[in-house]
Parts: structure tokens; C-alpha cells; sequence
């Protein structure tokens, strides 16, 4: 099935925004809340924030294009800064590319997340998505909707727009 396409300036936007909301932050947790405020965003509005592929990894779900970026310095811009373990952000986001629906499961999510230790953020994320997916094989943006609980008509919805490809906005 095919997937939402990647908004690079929506994905830099959204993890600036969190790391940037959330003090003292490793990749690990900015991944994590990343990932819940996608899924917020599939099952309350039927669509993702940033169409980042969430890929299986042994801790978590993790968010391609992102994590490229910062770990391996792919399409380098120096948004981001890493300090040992923690993310530091180089700049402020540009809240001009999320929408009010964005900031708010960006917020729900931090403020449900933030506090979280690594092991409950692994176990928090460790569901139907996660083990419905391959090692470091790409997770179905439908099983993270029904993860969260998302109604018949938001499935339908999601799989509508992913048939046809539509950008997110």
C-alpha cells in the first residue's frame, strides 16, 4: 500500500518543536513523541504531521528521514546539535509550517510523554504496529491508526487518501 508523502519542512518543524518544548531530550524520547503525535494526528484527523515512514527498530518506532538526518548527518543544515546522548536544537521552529491541529497533538503528546522513562517510552511504543512490521522494516501507517483506537470512518478516510496519494497539508 502506499504511504503519505514526506513534508521535509513540516518533519524539521515538528522535532524542533519538541525539542524545543522539552528539556534535557535524547533521541530515543524525541522519536517517541514524535510517533504518539503522529498517531494522535492519523486518528483524530486521518492524516500524519510530517509523513515521516516510521521504520521497526529493536527500541521503537523510529522516524526515517528524521533520524537519517540528525544520526548520519544526511542533507546536514545544523538544526540540530548532539551532545553525548541529548538532541539540542540550533534554532527555534518555524511554527508557520504546523498546523493548529499539529501543535496540539505535538502538545497532547509531550505533555503525555515527557516524563517517561526509555523502558516505558519502548513498551508504551512496542504494540500492533510495532510487531505487525519486519525488523527495521518500514510500520503500516493503518496498524498505527489502529493502535489508537481509530474509528471505522478514520480508517476509511486514511486508506481513501493513501490510494490517492494526497500530500499532507
Amino acid at each position: 500500500m502506499p504511504d503519505f508523502k514526506l513534508d521535509k519542512a513540516k518533519a524539521k518543524a515538528a522535532l524542533l518543536y519538541i525539542a524545543t518544548n522539552v528539556t534535557a531530550i535524547d533521541e530515543h524520547k524525541l522519536y517517541k513523541i514524535l510517533y504518539f503525535a503522529e498517531q494522535k494526528h492519523l486518528v483524530q484527523y486521518g492524516r500524519p504531521i510530517t509523513g515521516d515512514a516510521f521504520i521497526k527498530m529493536p527500541f521503537g518506532p523510529v522516524p526515517s528521514y528524521l533520524r537519517d538526518r540528525i544520526c548520519n548527518n544526511i542533507e546536514p543544515d545544523n538544526s540540530f546539535l548532539k551532545n553525548g546522548i541529548l538532541i539540542i536544537p540550533n534554532e527555534y521552529p518555524d511554527e508557520d509550517e504546523l498546523s493548529q491541529s499539529d501543535i496540539e497533538c505535538l502538545n497532547e503528546s509531550i505533555e503525555e510523554n515527557k516524563s517517561l522513562t526509555f523502558f516505558q517510552l519502548r513498551d508504551k511504543s512496542h504494540q500492533l504496529a510495532w510487531n505487525s512490521a519486519s525488523n527495521s522494516g518500514r510500520m503500516d501507517t493503518l496498524n498505527i491508526a489502529k493502535e489508537g483506537n481509530a474509528s471505522e470512518g478514520i480508517l476509511n478516510y486514511i486508506i481513501e487518501n493513501l490510494e490517492n496519494n494526497l500530500p499532507i497539508y
